[in-house]
C-alpha cells in the first residue's frame, strides 16, 4: 500500500488481528490524502478505512462504509448543479462532496459526487428525478474504482460465481442486474 498511496514520510502497519490492521502515518498530510483519494483496494478487495478510536475494542469494531466518487449520467441541464448534486447523492448515502465550484453547473458527460456508501447493501443503479413542471427523468449511476462486485445482488465483497443467492450456472449473462457499466472508467488526467 506505500507504494500505492505515493506517501511523502514513512508509514507503519500493526496488525492488529487477522481481519484489522492499524496504519500510522508519520506525516497527517499523507493521512489525509489518502483518506482523500480512496477508495483503495488490495488484490480486488476494497480496503476500508476508519479513524482510530483507541476506546473501542477490536471485537466491537465494525466496517461498513466507504466514501466513492459516484458520477451521475443523464442529468438534464437545468439540474447540473451543486443542489441537485447533493440531492440524488443523499439517495446513495452521506454526501461528502460535489465536484463542481459554488454557483457553477455541470456542462460534461456526467457530475461527481462523493459519498459516503453502505457497502453492505446492494449499489444503487439508477434513480428517478423529478426536475420540475411535472417532468421526471432516469439517472444512471457509476462508481469510481470499485473493486470487485457480484453482478447478481449489487454487493461488494464477491463475485457472481461466490454469490450465495444465485446459482451462476443457471444464469443468462446478459438478464443480469448489474454490470461493468456501474464501473466508472478511468479519469484522464
Amino acid at each position: 500500500m506505500r507504494k500505492v498511496w505515493r506517501l511523502v514520510k514513512s508509514v507503519k502497519f500493526r496488525d492488529l488481528n487477522a481481519e484489522f490492521t492499524l496504519v500510522e502515518f508519520e506525516d497527517s498530510r499523507d493521512r489525509a490524502k489518502v483518506v482523500r483519494e480512496g477508495p483503495w483496494s488490495f488484490d480486488k478487495h476494497l480496503v476500508l478505512l476508519k479513524e482510530f478510536d483507541s476506546l473501542i475494542q477490536i471485537s466491537k469494531l465494525e466496517l461498513v462504509k466507504a466514501p466513492f466518487w459516484v458520477r451521475i449520467h443523464d442529468l438534464p441541464l437545468i439540474a447540473r448543479n451543486e443542489y441537485i448534486g447533493k440531492l440524488v447523492g443523499s439517495a446513495l448515502g452521506e454526501v461528502l462532496e460535489v465536484d463542481l465550484d459554488k454557483g457553477e453547473m455541470e456542462l460534461e458527460e456526467y457530475m461527481r459526487v462523493r459519498v459516503m456508501l453502505d457497502i453492505s447493501k446492494p449499489f444503487l443503479r439508477w434513480k428517478r428525478l423529478n426536475v420540475g413542471k411535472g417532468a421526471s427523468c432516469w439517472v444512471n449511476f457509476s462508481y469510481e474504482r470499485l473493486p470487485d462486485l457480484c453482478f447478481f445482488c449489487g454487493v461488494l465483497g464477491h463475485t457472481l460465481k461466490d454469490c450465495e443467492f444465485t446459482d451462476p450456472e443457471k444464469l443468462d449473462p446478459t438478464k443480469l442486474p448489474y454490470g461493468q457499466w456501474l464501473r466508472a472508467s478511468f479519469l484522464s488526467t
